[in-house]
């Protein structure tokens, strides 16, 4: 829909910006997340330690309270560093990308 292009565009004109999107996805390759995530869904960490989106995806999509679990876990940590990098730009304009 655009928004990560905007972003980029925003980015080179010097304002901070902040992706959920790349927030989550970092999320997903944290060891102390991952460990919160496979008490919540065993089956969606494999042996090495890797997050099997699609595998959770399958999970959440078909199921709400897995959703709710999978958002309980995860929104308040992308807030906590939405806030983090906030408080770095409190200065200037401030766009978020969710």
């Amino acid at each position: 829909s655009g928004k990560t292009e905007v972003l980029n565009i925003l980015n080179e004109k010097g304002y901070h910006t902040i992706s959920c999107d790349k927030i989550t996805y970092d999320l997903y390759l944290e060891q102390p997340f991952l460990l919160k995530l496979k008490k919540l869904f065993p089956f969606a960490v494999d042996e090495k330690g890797v997050a099997n989106k699609k595998t959770i995806a399958n999970e959440v999509f078909n199921n709400k309270e897995s959703l709710l679990k999978l958002n309980a876990l995860v929104h308040p940590l992308v807030l906590e560093r939405i806030e983090a990098t906030a408080f770095v730009a409190f200065r200037e304009p401030l766009f978020l990308k969710r």
